[in-house]
This record gives structure tokens, C-alpha cells and sequence, in this order.
């Protein structure tokens, strides 16, 4: 498993590192720095001319020196200072002595390069980017260069993946560490480009002061699933009914569908509209499929399907409707719910028969304003983690 953290998440990671471990700041921008430049050096020639667009913050001094070291090397690099130096980071005015001690070129405005190194703004930004940052950003966004991203791109929310008014557009960010949220969730992804995780020494007790972790699964993770018996069968491996579908919509229960069977249920089932049938049985020939009639519903049939099954997974693309909304009432009659325990969540308004049939009905706070009045409870927007945020409102997390 690999961690995915937010920007303050990474915050407790470095301070753990610095202050508890030891291992001075500078020694960790240091390595941060020449992680970007190597990755610089295999891909850009000596002869393109190199510009660092630096906050005065840490991100601002990563890029202070990666302007160092490749000047170093070689390179035909500029540094551009964005903000008032007097307010700067220590480590900020500590890098940048050095470069003007190596005889660095400081340009007073900006100028456009054949290589952009974005250090503007790491991971701790939380408010709109405004003023000369959004002029310089656009400037960045509209020019042909090649553009790297230090730590996140500038603009990006390491914590949501939003973007704060205005973001630099990567072809590659060198995140440090970890991946931060803003790396992997949209908007903020796209925004990346390529993504190099660079470890500059981040010890794993660092990570475990983290309190709410994220993992992200790797290849080498799969190792862990036990093998499955040669004597068995798909009987064995479960049963799985999918409610899932409306009239003529069927992408939803083909898609719920393949997915059971991508995770190891060994049989499924899909209870959808008839006019579903023939494609969910060309495209999925292997699930068995029961369908309603739209103009004469038989719940009997919903109640054998039930019967059938070990797990049911119920609302994907099931429409609107007096029949959804009894489906269900159904589903949770069956396995002895309460309506009171029963909760829905959504963000449309072909949610409205899901959310009208529990009490507890939960829309998202960047869905329908329409939908919005028949829920009980406005969680946040799915990007500022709205369903965890739900969840702990009803003390289900």
C-alpha cells in the first residue's frame, strides 16, 4: 500500500521529521531539489533556457535551489522571485544567499523560457490565487514551454484536488514523498501531468502520525489475495444481485455488474427493466439476468431474487418512479432494516424516488439545489470529502 496524503497531512510528516527524527530541513530540501533536477537533466538538453518561477515560501526555496543545482550543471537558468522577499521563509533567504553568492541570474519580470520550473506554491495553499500569481500562472498556461511542478502545481488544493481561481498546468509534477490528494483527485489531477514521486527521506513513523490515513493499492498488494482452491466452483464464491437499470438504460447495471465480477463474485445476477435483457446478455453473457415488466411489476420476482443472493447492491441508474421507490421499501423489508437505519445518498434529481423512500436522505453539496430541499441532511461538496463528512454527521465513522 502507498500513502496518499492531504497538504496537512504532509505538514506533521515533515515537522515529525525535522523535529523528532532530526533530519534538518535543509538536508530534506536539498534532496527534494535534486530529485526535480535529475529528472530535468534526462529530459532537457543544455541549450533550452531554463526559467524558475519561485514563491518566497518553502516550495519557493525548493526552487531556489533546483535553479542552483542545474545552473551548476550547466544550464541556461533565470530565477523569477514572486512576493515580498522581507516576508520569505528562513530556508527561502538562506537558498537564495547561496544563489547569489554562485552568481545566479535574478530577472526583475517574467520572461518566457523553454522550460518552466513552477515552485510558487506548495502544498499549504488554501486561498483563491489572485493578483500578480494569477497573471504570472496565466502567463505560464498560455506559453508553449515545458512546464515541472514542484510538490503540486501552483493552484492545485493538495487536500481536494480543487483548483483555487487559477492553476498551473504541468506537463510533470515531482511530488515528494507521497501522492497528495490534489495529485490523484479531479480537477487537480489533470493538472499534473505526469506524476514522479520523488523520496527525499520521509521515514514510515513519520507517516503513522498520521491519524485518518489513505492508501492507494499497488500491483505488488494483489500478492496478498489467497490463492482459490483447485476444488471449488463459482458457487463458491458467492452470490451477487445487482439492482441496477431503467427502461432503456442499461450501462449502469452492465457496469455495477461487471464490476462484482471483477472483485471475485463467483455468480450475479441483474434485475433490471426487460427492455435491458438482450444487451446486458451480450455484453455480459456470463451474468444470469431477471427482468420487470415497467407497466406490470411482479414483486414476487424481485422477492425470489432476494431469496437467491448473498449480497445485494441496489440504485445504480434504477430511474424514478413509484416502482424504484417500492423496490426499495422491498430490499429493506427483506433483510429486516428499519427505516429509521435506512440512509440514501445523492446528487441528481433521478435520485429523488431513492431519497424520498428513507428518512435519512443525503444530497451532495454540489448537487441539485432542486434536489436539495427534499434532503434531510446537506453534506459538503464530494471534492471537500462530502461523504465522510455525512457519515460522521449520522455517527456511522
Amino acid at each position: 500500500m502507498k500513502n496518499i496524503v492531504t497538504g496537512t497531512d504532509m505538514k506533521k510528516v515533515d515537522s515529525y521529521t525535522i523535529n523528532t527524527i532530526g533530519i534538518p530541513s535543509l538536508v530534506l530540501m536539498e534532496r527534494a531539489a535534486l530529485s526535480v533536477a535529475e529528472i530535468v537533466c534526462k529530459n532537457q538538453l543544455k541549450d533550452k533556457k531554463i526559467l524558475v518561477v519561485a514563491g518566497v515560501g518553502n516550495n519557493g526555496a525548493d526552487g531556489v535551489a533546483i535553479c542552483r543545482i542545474l545552473h551548476l550543471k550547466g544550464y541556461n537558468t533565470e530565477l523569477y522571485i514572486l512576493g515580498d522577499i522581507s516576508k520569505a521563509s528562513t530556508e527561502f533567504k538562506q537558498q537564495l544567499s547561496i544563489a547569489h553568492n554562485i552568481g545566479i541570474n535574478i530577472v526583475g519580470d517574467y520572461n518566457d523560457a523553454d522550460v518552466i520550473i513552477d515552485s510558487i506554491f506548495g502544498v499549504g495553499l488554501s486561498r483563491n490565487v489572485e493578483g500578480v500569481y494569477k497573471d504570472v500562472i496565466s502567463k505560464i498556461n498560455k506559453g508553449r514551454n515545458i512546464v515541472y511542478s514542484v510538490d503540486i502545481p501552483s493552484g492545485v488544493s493538495a487536500d481536494t484536488g480543487k483548483i483555487c481561481g487559477v492553476a498551473v498546468k504541468a506537463n510533470c509534477t515531482v511530488t515528494f514523498g507521497s501522492y497528495k490528494i490534489g495529485t490523484v483527485l479531479y480537477p487537480g489531477a489533470e493538472y499534473c501531468g505526469q506524476v514522479v514521486v520523488a523520496d527525499i527521506g520521509f521515514p514510515q513513523e513519520a507517516y503513522e502520525q498520521i491519524e485518518e490515513q489513505v492508501k492507494t493499492a499497488t500491483l505488488e498488494d494483489f500478492n496478498f489475495i489467497p490463492p482459490r482452491p483447485n476444488y471449488s466452483n463459482k458457487g463458491t464464491y458467492g452470490k451477487i444481485l445487482i439492482i441496477a437499470g431503467s427502461k432503456d438504460i442499461s450501462g449502469a447495471a452492465v457496469l455495477c455488474a461487471e464490476a462484482a465480477f471483477r472483485v471475485g463474485a463467483g455468480l450475479v445476477r441483474v434485475f433490471t427493466a426487460e427492455q435491458n435483457r438482450q444487451i446486458i446478455q451480450r455484453l455480459l453473457p456470463e451474468a444470469m439476468v431477471n427482468t420487470y415488466d415497467v407497466h406490470h411489476f411482479n414483486m414476487k420476482s424481485l422477492e425470489a431474487c432476494l431469496k437467491w443472493c448473498d449480497v445485494v447492491a441496489i440504485g445504480p441508474g434504477i430511474g424514478t418512479g413509484v416502482i424504484q421507490k417500492n423496490m426499495i421499501e422491498k430490499v429493506l423489508e427483506y433483510h429486516n432494516i428499519p427505516i429509521d437505519n435506512a440512509y440514501a445518498i445523492g446528487d441528481s434529481m433521478n435520485d429523488l424516488p431513492m431519497l424520498t423512500a428513507v428518512p435519512n436522505s443525503i444530497v451532495m453539496g454540489n448537487g441539485s439545489e432542486e434536489l436539495k430541499k427534499s434532503a434531510s441532511f446537506v453534506t459538503k461538496d464530494l471534492l471537500d470529502n462530502g461523504i465522510e463528512y455525512a457519515l460522521k454527521h449520522f455517527g456511522m465513522i
